[in-house]
């Protein structure tokens, strides 16, 4: 085992311990039942830290039922809500775990996260439409990339990234999936051209998840397009949390 991967498990092995040691501590009377929460969530803990050192935001329950032999969700769920360590969303005062009604386990500030991402992400589209004022540049914007869209009953198949620069230009916000390999980035320079012939002072950031993706994400770009620079998400990401840390302080 290499020095990273103890590391690794050693934090986990540490965070079950504590997290063992409060439970209890919150749990005044000694007893089995006492023992028994105390030690599922030492289990759950240890799982729960090692899940998020690999970039997950929460752990399923169902993923600990290797790991808690004879246990069942309900059971698990009932010990870790009996441990007063764990809370559900809508619980005050909050608790350092949060159980949703799906069976996710997640640590407090991770669950506060993606709570606060989604509200942003539903206010967001919800927001006003971008306005194309002229359509018929917008068929030649598109035209331009894609070249000339079938005639409908062509029996020709959709050109599926058209159609998803299309609706990334109608919509407050898009989201364009897809494996490896199916054109998510060619696609992404394609809206970028449009944007900017349809609205040249568009303001447009470039985030990838990786310095790699992002390299690459600008080498698609058009000519005209490579002044615009890539970078990967921990830079825009810290840039908002210390905005908003900023706006905290006044």
């Amino acid at each position: 085992m290499n020095e990273s991967a103890r590391a690794t498990l050693d934090l986990a092995t540490g965070f079950g311990e504590v997290l063992e040691s409060w439970a209890r501590k919150f749990n005044h009377t000694k007893s089995d039942e006492t023992e028994a929460i105390a030690s599922c969530l030492r289990l759950v803990g240890e799982q729960l830290s090692l899940a998020t050192t690999e970039g997950y935001s929460c752990l399923p329950l169902s993923a600990l039922q290797s790991t808690l032999t004879g246990e069942t969700i309900a059971g698990i769920r009932a010990k870790l809500l009996a441990s007063k360590l764990v809370g559900t969303p809508m619980q005050t005062p909050a608790k350092p775990l949060i159980l949703d009604d799906s069976d996710r386990l997640y640590l407090y500030r991770h669950f506060e996260q993606e709570r606060r991402l989604a509200r942003r992400l539903v206010e967001r589209a919800q927001s006003p439409r971008p306005q194309i004022l002229d359509s018929a540049r917008f068929r030649e914007c598109l035209d331009a990339d894609f070249g000339s869209a079938s005639p409908t009953g062509s029996g020709a198949a959709p050109d599926w990234q058209r159609i998803a620069v299309a609706q990334a230009l109608f919509n407050p916000m898009t989201f364009i999936s897809g494996g490896p390999g199916t054109g998510k980035t060619r696609t992404a320079a394609q809206l970028i051209d449009c944007m900017l012939r349809l609205r040249p002072n568009t303001r447009i950031a470039l985030a990838a998840p990786t310095g790699k993706a992002a390299a690459r994400l600008r080498d698609a770009l058009s000519p005209d397009s490579k002044k615009i620079d890539a970078f990967t998400l921990h830079r825009p990401v810290s840039y908002t949390h210390l905005r908003a840390h900023e706006t905290d302080s006044y």
